[in-house]
């Protein structure tokens, strides 16, 4: 019996631990485009396009 329950706290610990980094990956990925400096010349720069509106020349 407790090696089931030491097997269910392991893959349970395994499972939070996968969905923690998958939410910080989250995070700093959109912290990244939000701290975004736009080397385009051009208006239509795929990831300033979608925040805000082209507004560095």
């Amino acid at each position: 019996m407790e090696i089931i329950l030491i097997a269910s706290l392991v893959i349970g610990a395994g499972i939070a631990l996968a969905f923690v980094t998958l939410a910080v990956n989250i995070v700093l990925t959109d912290r990244a485009r939000t701290h975004h400096t736009c080397d385009y010349r051009v208006p239509p720069c795929p990831i300033c396009a979608r925040r805000y509106s082209h507004n560095r020349s």
